[in-house]
């Protein structure tokens, strides 16, 4: 899942610091920037938790859309699925999605819409579209990986007194996106940011960022409390923020499964409210 709302979500959104035993950490004293990306996406990906998500969508500084969703993220056979429920608004109720991961293909998406009353299969180019009125796609919600991408070192850099390194990649295959640049910290893995480049643009149409003072421990790993994703061409702005997390949680495989997705009505052990974090 691509920063899955995540990652956000998402993929949501997620991640482990070596503080805390982090085993994605990297030890090497020179890594390369494959190694950079894939100890960032490892670290964000390969975690189980559940989560409350508020999401507020807004068009040159005025409010357009909110949601309140459901997510919970599971690792079956040493692959990622996440499950996102909605839950407001009324016309988006019941909505429901479903994305497994794929190592050697794009991932499954399941899109459950209640006026349809039944499960569509999401394919090919529609991976790329707005999801929902946000500044997120289907694409967006996909696990991934280093090896989809060409990788180079393009600098380091110092925020807010922490090292982080800056890695540019280019999807070998399909992707709405030329090139994106991964802000992931130093030595922990932390990706902070996230800046999506257009084919022969040297500025970011799209920025996604999960500040670390905004992020809080959470048994034992580091979650984002609060992100925001920024369309520079389109004036629109998605702020989402991360409630009743929990990590780690005893959800039966039976509810990552599509055929469960016209029945379910929300995810068990969370809430249908949900405080939003400072």
């Amino acid at each position: 899942m691509r920063h899955w709302l995540l990652l956000a979500v998402l993929p949501a959104t997620l991640a482990t610091l070596p503080a805390s035993g982090n085993p994605a950490a990297v030890d090497a004293t020179a890594p390369s920037a494959a190694q950079i990306l894939d100890c960032g996406f490892r670290t964000r990906y390969e975690l189980e938790f559940m989560q409350v998500l508020d999401v507020e969508t807004r068009r040159f500084g005025r409010p357009v859309r909110s949601f309140r969703l459901q997510i919970a993220t599971k690792r079956l056979e040493g692959r990622t699925r996440t499950l996102v429920v909605f839950l407001s608004p009324e016309d988006e109720r019941g909505t429901k999605v479903l994305t497994i991961e794929n190592p050697d293909r794009t991932d499954d998406h399941f899109l459950y819409l209640p006026f349809l009353g039944r499960v569509k299969r999401i394919y090919g180019g529609r991976r790329q579209e707005p999801f929902l009125g946000t500044d997120f796609s289907f694409e967006d919600m996909e696990r991934l990986h280093a090896s989809d991408f060409d990788t180079t070192l393009a600098r380091d850099e110092r925020i807010d007194g922490r090292d982080y390194h800056v890695v540019s990649a280019r999807p070998r295959g399909e992707s709405g996106y030329a090139r994106s640049e991964y802000v992931i910290g130093r030595p922990d893995c932390q990706i902070i940011e996230i800046r999506h480049f257009k084919r022969d643009s040297q500025l970011p149409f799209k920025i996604v960022s999960m500040p670390r003072a905004r992020m809080r421990t959470v048994g034992g790993v580091l979650m984002p409390t609060w992100a925001m994703a920024r369309n520079v061409e389109s004036k629109r702005e998605t702020e989402m923020r991360f409630s009743e997390i929990r990590v780690g949680h005893d959800l039966a495989a039976r509810y990552f499964e599509p055929s469960i997705l016209e029945r379910l009505t929300d995810i068990p052990g969370l809430s249908r409210g949900g405080s939003s974090e400072p």
